[in-house]
């Protein structure tokens, strides 16, 4: 994104109980496009680790492991994993257990066939702990895709669901804020939204710079 179009503004750090661990494509993270790097800029309670190769992979989901264990923490693997349970059916089971269990959401960030490859190829270890949504909402927030995949979602629009239903009592509208001025000033970009329809408005110096990003 151009850098008269920064969405800086909207990033006012959110306190979860919950803690977010993302693992992220190294060749994702520099992208402009990516959002699993603004999820852990607004989540204090977050941690990010680049991917590059298998070793990373083993040493990330050992190291989740490993914390849960010293922690009595319970893992919330999000994942595209049809056998997992529903984050409400995975809640239900961790309040008869124990309530008070502290929470670590996982999150692997990528293109989708990243993502998948790196799933289901090195991180065999944490599928016990998948989870998934009940259902995905048809017309997400960060729909910028040019050919979106069905079911497809953001990374930080992924875990604003997630934490939606894990900490019902947390405000997050910040993180929603943050999705919308950024999703809707590329949309004014590319000639999908009128300036008047922006959420929060287009920052002053931007004004006259359609066609700045793809």
């Amino acid at each position: 994104m151009d850098e008269d179009l920064c969405v800086c503004a909207y990033l006012l750090p959110v306190d979860t109980q919950t803690r977010l661990e993302i693992f992220i494509h190294h060749k994702e993270y520099p992208k402009t496009s990516n959002t699993g790097h603004l999820a852990a800029k607004i989540l204090k309670n977050s941690q990010l680790t680049l991917r590059r190769n298998k070793t990373d992979s083993e040493i990330w989901q050992m190291g989740l492991l490993e914390k849960a264990q010293s922690e009595n923490a319970s893992i919330y693997f999000l994942c595209h994993n049809p056998l997992g349970k529903t984050i409400a059916e995975a809640l239900s089971l961790d309040a008869k257990e124990n309530s008070k269990r502290k929470k670590i959401l996982a999150v692997v960030d990528g293109t989708w066939n990243q993502a998948q490859q790196i799933i289901g190829q090195e991180l065999g270890h944490l599928s016990p702990y998948s989870v998934k949504f009940a259902k995905l909402n048809p017309d997400p927030i960060c729909n910028l895709w040019r050919e979106p995949l069905p079911g497809g979602l953001a990374t930080l629009e992924a875990i604003w669901l997630a934490l939606l239903e894990m900490e019902p009592h947390t405000n997050l509208d910040a993180v929603k804020n943050l999705m919308m001025a950024r999703s809707h000033r590329i949309k004014w970009v590319r000639g999908l939204l009128s300036e008047h329809e922006v959420f929060g408005g287009i920052p002053k110096k931007a004004k006259g710079k359609k066609n700045i990003a793809g």
